[in-house]
């Protein structure tokens, strides 16, 4: 186990800093080594540390692209007419049973309080409409703002609130790098584990089954 030391904390922090650098400390040393090997016309000897850093440098240039790739605008169906979202309002409230951890886990774990009512109707929004909700539908907007309250009990405040919604399609996705290091390494740790409790459940096996035997 670790300690909470701050020389403990620093050790961590330096190999998560490490973890991180290895996809652009790869691709600049891979760059490096492909314009050596164009300007000098002949390619460097194959090593591990070659093989290693040109998988990386790969893996992360396809992180970068498909960062990207995944921020495109989504594609929605045609607008819900006002009859279809208040059938789907109707549907998915009888199939609620706790309101308020329903709205929590939409609001990332808030609590009702924490929700105001302007980033209520930008999830309302989202819902119902796929985030295209003009002027002409505020009336609606403020129906489905009062049903809500009612179903939950209690009373939005104003403004947007501490609480932030999850809008799937409208919200960016967040993506974090991780390097192949760092995939290998939990691979080794999930083998290691599972091989030991694996262990730990073909003796604890073997002990139920002596014991059986003897009575």
């Amino acid at each position: 186990m670790i300690n909470h030391t701050f020389f403990d904390y620093l050790f961590i922090r330096d190999c998560i800093l490490f973890l991180h650098a290895i996809g652009p400390l790869s691709t600049a040393y891979t760059t490096v080594l492909v314009f050596r090997a164009i300007v000098a016309s002949s390619w460097p000897t194959l090593s591990l540390v070659n093989l290693w850093c040109g998988a990386e440098t790969a893996f992360f240039l396809f992180f970068l692209w498909y960062r990207t790739h995944l921020q495109r605008e989504a594609v929605h169906p045609p607008p819900r007419s006002r009859q279809e979202r208040r059938a789907l309002f109707e549907k998915v409230k009888g199939e609620i049973r706790n309101p308020e951890l329903f709205l929590s886990g939409w609001f990332r774990g808030a609590k009702v309080e924490e929700i105001g009512k302007e980033e209520l109707k930008g999830w309302l929004d989202w819902a119902f409409w796929d985030g295209r909700a003009g002027p002409d539908d505020e009336e609606e907007m403020e129906e489905l703002v009062k049903d809500v309250e009612d179903l939950v009990g209690k009373q939005f405040p104003d403004g947007k609130g501490p609480a932030k919604s999850l809008r799937l399609t409208l919200d960016p996705i967040e993506m974090e790098w991780r390097s192949l290091l760092w995939y290998g390494c939990m691979m080794i740790v999930d083998t290691i584990t599972h091989v030991f409790d694996d262990k730990r459940k073909r003796a604890k096996l073997v002990e139920v089954l002596v014991v059986y035997s003897k009575t």
